[in-house]
């Protein structure tokens, strides 16, 4: 695991609550695919979820120990609240940035059964993956991506900041894959970033 380097993800009610009867939430699928998985054990103290209201928090710290809460948006009378999680969400990944960190941003219903941190290169400022990337379709599956703290992946969270400013409408606020395959922005995001093959 390089020095300064963090893998977050953020959870919500659908992801801590059983997806069938007798089955573990996704979240707890995921801690576990960590523990088992090649090479990702050590992983697991690495790891900060974000969670954005009281119950996903309290079923956070009965599993693991570093989690991060969030103002609770369930109380908040917005007709947008996933948009505002995804704002929120990429706020403080920019600051993580800022602090000097570098981070890893994975989807929780991914399972991590080997390390896809070795997919990433020293030199990489900005990588991303998602499940499927060839198709614009892919766009609303999961999706894992690489920041490396610099003035390129701190200026890319700006330049997303300001595409949900002046286009509040746009589909593009929580997914980075949704924001690469995007019409109107994506060629300046494709100039920026390394696409990863996550079907390999």
């Amino acid at each position: 695991m390089e020095t300064r380097t963090v893998i977050i993800t953020a959870i919500d009610n659908s992801t801590t609550t059983p997806r069938r009867p007798g089955s573990p939430p996704a979240v707890n699928d995921f801690l576990e695919s960590l523990r088992n998985g090649t090479a990702t054990k050590h992983l697991v103290d690495h790891l900060v979820i974000l969670t954005f209201d009281p119950q996903t928090f309290h079923h956070c710290k009965s599993i693991h120990p570093h989690c991060f809460k969030y103002p609770n948006f369930n109380s908040l009378h917005d007709h947008q609240p996933h948009k505002l999680v995804g704002l929120f969400r990429n706020e403080l990944l920019r600051q993580v940035l800022e602090f000097g960190y570098n981070f890893f941003y994975t989807d929780v219903i991914l399972s991590w059964e080997r390390n896809p941190l070795m997919l990433f290169g020293s030199e990489d400022k900005i990588s991303i993956g998602c499940e499927i990337f060839s198709t614009i379709s892919s766009t609303n599956n999961a999706e894992y991506f690489y920041m490396k703290s610099g003035p390129v992946s701190i200026a890319f969270f700006k330049m997303w900041k300001l595409i949900n400013v002046i286009y509040p409408d746009t589909v593009v606020h929580n997914s980075l894959c949704q924001l690469r395959f995007n019409e109107k922005f994506g060629p300046v995001v494709k100039s920026m970033i390394k696409p990863i093959n996550t079907t390999k």
